[in-house]
């Protein structure tokens, strides 16, 4: 349930973020961190979680700042070179990076039903991208977002592989989004003019940074913690498709035949992943 929080969670956020346009992403980037930073120091007091040092360790803190920092400034910057559709498919290989690894590692055994559920995914992402994935003319900066998309890819990826066999708290994400924060806002001073938000877009950051930033990271790596990756794979196709539906909900788009084709072949995929005695 922790990882269909977080899902839901990230699909919502294109719904949010059309309401900043006015705020370069950069900084938009920043206050979510450091909101998402605040916000768990908040959560950790009212629960009464006890933090210690030793619960820093310093391998899991740096790739934990660079998964939820790096992975989005990387992310975010590819919007600039290349079209949004190629970004986005290009990014979404990284659930197919974990598989893959996992299965090099030795922790995971490639099946035909495995390979059977990747595709399915996979083909729901395409499809729901079809109408322009093609329609777009090649140009040579195109291949630098592509570059800054795979490395977003890899170093999530990278971390959801590292995270599985850990034991530290999934609340330290919290406290990761604060690391990364400075190094961010300083991107955002160097490459960005800043914009103060108003009351309104202040709460929408709010949002952004205790639900996006602080909960939804938690949720995820107690997920990632407590399922097989496969099952995390199929939840993370469903964050693109379910984001589109939601712009759809919202008025932000329209209901296409893609759309629905996209949604089968993900209820599909889940429908082979349930267990037997789940599905009937």
């Amino acid at each position: 349930m922790s990882g269909i929080f977080a899902a839901l969670v990230w699909a919502m956020m294109p719904v949010v973020i059309l309401n900043l346009a006015r705020i370069p992403p950069l900084e938009i980037l920043s206050f979510a961190l450091v909101i998402g930073f605040f916000s768990s120091i908040i959560i950790f007091y009212l629960t009464n979680f006890t933090l210690s040092l030793s619960s820093f360790d310093l391998k899991h803190t740096v790739l934990g700042t660079i998964a939820i920092s790096g992975t989005a400034c990387l992310y975010i910057s590819a919007f600039k070179y290349s079209p949004p559709v190629h970004v986005e498919i290009i990014m979404y290989v990284w659930p197919i990076i974990v598989i893959l690894t996992n299965i090099f590692l030795g922790r995971d055994h490639l099946t035909f039903k495995k390979i059977l559920v990747i595709i399915l995914c996979f083909c729901a992402l395409l499809s729901i991208h079809l109408e322009n994935l093609f329609s777009i003319n090649m140009r040579g900066f195109y291949y630098f977002g592509y570059t800054l998309t795979f490395l977003a890819a890899i170093s999530w990826a990278f971390y959801n592989i590292f995270t599985k066999n850990c034991d530290n708290p999934s609340q330290l994400m919290g406290f990761y989004a604060g690391i990364g924060a400075p190094f961010i806002l300083g991107l955002h001073f160097i490459f960005e003019i800043s914009v103060f938000p108003t009351l309104q877009e202040f709460l929408y950051l709010s949002v952004i940074g205790v639900l996006s930033k602080s909960l939804a990271y938690q949720a995820w790596d107690f997920a990632v913690k407590n399922s097989s990756p496969i099952v995390m794979t199929n939840i993370a196709y469903f964050i693109p498709i379910t984001s589109v539906i939601m712009l759809v909900m919202f008025g932000y788009s329209e209901l296409t035949t893609h759309i629905l084709i996209s949604c089968f072949l993900l209820f599909s995929a889940t429908a082979l992943i349930l267990p037997s005695k789940a599905r009937s």
